[in-house]
This record gives structure tokens, C-alpha cells and sequence, in this order.
């Protein structure tokens, strides 16, 4: 069972009641440059080792990681993969696709195709060494991110000298990820097509495949709305009620599939120097706007061992993108006689899986 905590501040009498701020850790992203690059490098090689995009969160961009192509202190831009392949004196277009969505293991959800994109960022023509024609390609393309198709789409027909037999093309790619907002995590796979084919007939001159992955983080976090739950300034034997009026919102966010429960304690009673407000005076409630169970009935006393708020409903699970709010009130009764001063607790709001 995993268990993440997310502490509070402090209550004050007059009193505060303090949340603290939540956190969470994202994995690094993380891809290796493809073992095969030379300047002029081998003949009739398409890249196949596999690209990794790692510590994507449910709903967010990224794109993977750059490395700068350079030979003899000469730089021939960055990229994350490189294709290569040798002309065959005909003009060819050179073409993109994926396979089909990216696929997991782990669970029956896929990552649409639509949702990962390349960009050709740099184009180099190498007629030979020592050669004035080497540098970029001459054919004009575009430079920016374009959504994968099934379909293979044409991004780039040489021209009359890039045609030439033995000239070797090297298109340089990167790729991103619009990850889905409610996408569990895992690893999730898929295949790019590159090809080369004759302008003319349309006939493949060549073609090769490179892995990749996408690695979607788990996310598993509580926050809520406010720093400060105030109750004022109380008397001995007075009962103040429904603080605050609109009441704490607790949010809880979860794509891991699992069903999770939200737990409340706090971890010394409240107390100012030598003087305590047992726990017993001090309750909680509320409602939920969640399918699961809430147990707030209006009797709860705060603990020092955590008492279970809330558990999922079989929909929440998963519950990205807006997850699931909890609203927290409190109650106090400061018992007769009880010595002035201003008396502080902490709560702990904790939620499990």
C-alpha cells in the first residue's frame, strides 16, 4: 500500500487553522542519441534504436531530449534522431507515419496517434568529402510540430542534385507527447515508419522503424484551497461552529486505477505552553462532491490516529482531470475554565491507496 502525507499548519485560538502545501515528484525525461551517427555515416541506414519520452504527466506537453550534431567543431543542429539513407539518382520524396496508436501493457487504454507529433528540424546533404555541395538540403519543408497520421506523410522531395546517385540525406527529427488527461500511467509503445520513395511511381526506395516509448507518470496528490481556517477569539465554555462558512476544499487526483481513501488527524491536541484543549472538543464534517462514501456525520472528534474522511467511488479511480472535492468544517468547544492564550494544533490530512 502507498501512502503519501500531506501535512497542515497550525490552529490558533484566536484560532488558525493552517494547510500546508502539497508536493509531489516527477520522473526525469530522459532519450539516448542513435549509436549510428557519423558525418557521412553508412550507407542505406534508417535509425532504429528507440526513443523514450519519460515523466509525462496526464494532460501535459513534452518534448524529448536534443543533442547537438557536430563533427570537427562543425555543428549540424540538434535533434533526437537522425534518419539516413543514400539517393539512387532518382528524385524521391522522404515520408512519416506511425504505426497505430501507442499501446501499454499495463492497461486497455492507448495513446491516440494524433496526440504524438515530430518536427524535421534539420535537413544536411552530403555529396562526398571534400565536397563544396556538402551542407543543408536545398528543397524547402517546414519547421515545426505536426501531429502523426496512419497515413505516410511527405516531408520532403529533393531536388535535381540531391537526387544523384550516392548523395546521402540526413533529416534530423524531434518528437512530443499531448498526453490525454485522463491517461493511467505506464509505459506505452509504438512503431515510426520513415520511407523513401520514387517521386515519380511512388515505388519504396528504402525504409526503416524506430521505437517509441512513452512513459506516463503516476499522479497521486492533495491540495487544498485556503491557508487558514480562523475561529477568532472564543471564551471558556463557548461552542463556535461551521469555521470556516464555505468550508476547507480538499481536492484529491489520482490516475493510478487504484481505489485511495482520505484520512484527518492532527498531531497534538490543541495547546498554548503548559495548557491543552482535549481533542474530544474539537470535531469535524462536511460533504462531498465525490461518488464515493463520505463519513463526516457531524460527530467526529479529531484524533492522533487518522480517521477515514472519505473512500473512492468505483469512477474515481482515475478521476484526472479535475479530481475529486472534499469540503471540511469544524467545530470547537473550549471547556470551562480553560486558561487564556493562544492555543495552536496541527492537522494532518493523509491520502492513501
Amino acid at each position: 500500500m502507498r501512502t503519501r502525507l500531506f501535512y497542515g499548519g497550525l490552529l490558533v485560538i484566536a484560532i488558525s487553522l493552517v494547510f500546508g502545501s502539497p508536493s509531489y515528484c516527477a520522473g526525469e525525461l530522459g532519450i539516448q542519441p542513435p549509436a549510428d551517427w557519423t558525418v557521412g555515416g553508412p550507407i542505406n541506414v534508417l535509425s532504429g534504436t528507440s526513443r523514450t519520452i519519460s515523466g509525462v504527466l496526464p494532460g501535459n506537453w513534452k518534448e524529448d531530449d536534443e543533442f547537438t550534431v557536430q563533427s570537427g567543431g562543425i555543428v549540424y543542429g540538434k535533434c533526437a534522431n537522425i534518419v539516413l539513407f543514400n539517393a539512387d539518382g532518382n528524385a524521391y520524396k522522404f515520408q512519416i507515419s506511425l504505426n497505430g496508436p501507442l499501446i501499454s501493457s499495463s492497461s486497455s487504454k492507448t495513446i491516440p496517434v494524433s496526440s504524438l507529433s515530430y518536427i524535421l528540424t534539420y535537413v544536411y546533404m552530403y555529396y562526398g568529402n571534400p565536397n563544396p555541395n556538402n551542407g543543408p538540403g536545398k528543397a524547402s519543408y517546414t519547421q515545426k510540430y505536426v501531429p502523426f497520421s496512419f497515413a505516410p506523410t511527405t516531408l520532403y522531395t529533393s531536388t535535381i542534385p540531391e537526387s544523384g546517385s550516392g548523395v546521402q540525406g540526413q533529416f534530423q527529427f524531434k518528437y512530443a507527447v499531448q498526453v490525454p488527461n485522463d491517461q493511467p500511467p505506464g509505459t506505452y509503445s509504438g512503431t515510426i515508419n520513415y520511407q523513401v520513395v520514387n517521386a515519380s511511381s511512388g515505388a519504396t526506395i528504402n525504409s526503416g522503424t524506430a521505437n517509441i516509448n512513452i512513459v506516463v507518470g503516476s499522479e497521486f496528490t492533495l491540495s487544498v484551497d485556503r491557508g487558514t481556517a480562523d475561529f477568532e477569539t472564543m471564551k471558556p465554555g463557548e461552542t463556535k461552529d461551521n469555521v470556516p462558512p464555505e468550508g476547507v476544499i480538499i481536492t484529491s487526483m489520482t490516475n493510478d486505477g487504484n481505489p485511495w481513501f482520505l484520512k484527518i488527524s492532527d498531531i497534538n491536541p490543541l495547546s498554548a505552553g503548559p495548557y491543552i484543549i482535549p481533542n474530544s472538543g474539537l470535531t469535524w464534517y462536511g460533504w462531498t462532491d465525490g461518488k464515493g462514501t463520505w463519513y463526516g456525520n457531524g460527530t467526529n472528534a479529531i484524533t492522533l490516529v487518522p480517521s477515514l474522511m472519505y473512500a473512492s467511488g468505483a469512477t474515481e479511480t482515475n478521476n484526472l482531470p479535475n479530481g475529486t472535492n472534499n469540503h471540511l468544517k469544524l467545530k470547537l468547544t473550549i471547556p470551562p475554565g480553560q486558561p487564556g492564550g493562544r492555543y495552536f494544533s496541527t492537522i494532518q490530512l493523509t491520502m492513501t491507496e
